[in-house]
């Protein structure tokens, strides 16, 4: 006779607000980084993963250092150190920085998704599957199409912090 671990759903009131773990990866194409990231931490707290301490610091740590790069980009273009250094290749460099902005942020993404696809499946064994959370992509649409490029206008320096879709 082989042991069974007994199905068991985690004990919190918010576990029924978790999605799958892969959701928060592709909504972040459409809908920004930041949000995708924010999302993507909150749902190892309600999916109940043993290491949501870790993916939450992980994700502090990651959106850090991507939005560092993003950061440093804008400001080597707005400063015009980009041309100054690097000449004719300053816009080669300048793709180069912003195509390692975008892995960046899909690396973090699927990094944290990783950790949760196995508890997720888990879950989604035990009754119903998890949704995928398709009116909070809808609402990440609409303020990455609507409201983040009306803010950006008026504070051009910091598309960074948001991490724009690329959809």
């Amino acid at each position: 006779m082989r042991y069974r671990i007994p199905d068991e759903m985690p004990r919190h009131r918010l576990a029924r607000f978790a999605t799958r773990a892969g959701a928060p990866y592709w909504a972040s194409l459409v809908g920004g980084f930041l949000p995708a990231l924010l999302w993507s931490a909150t749902n190892a707290w309600l999916l109940g993963c043993r290491d949501r301490r870790w993916q939450t610091a992980f994700a502090v740590i990651g959106y850090a250092c991507v939005a560092g790069i993003g950061a440093a980009r804008i400001w080597l273009l707005q400063s015009g150190a980009l041309d100054a250094v690097f000449g004719h290749e300053g816009r080669l460099v300048n793709a180069m920085m912003d195509s390692a902005y975008f892995l960046g942020w899909l690396v973090v993404l699927r990094i944290l998704v990783g950790r949760q696809v196995d508890l997720a499946a888990y879950r989604g064994s035990l009754g119903r599957q998890l949704p995928w959370g398709f009116v909070l992509i809808a609402a990440m649409i609409a303020v990455d199409r609507l409201v983040v490029p009306e803010v950006f206008n008026y504070f051009n320096g910091i598309v960074w912090v948001w991490g724009p879709s690329r959809l």
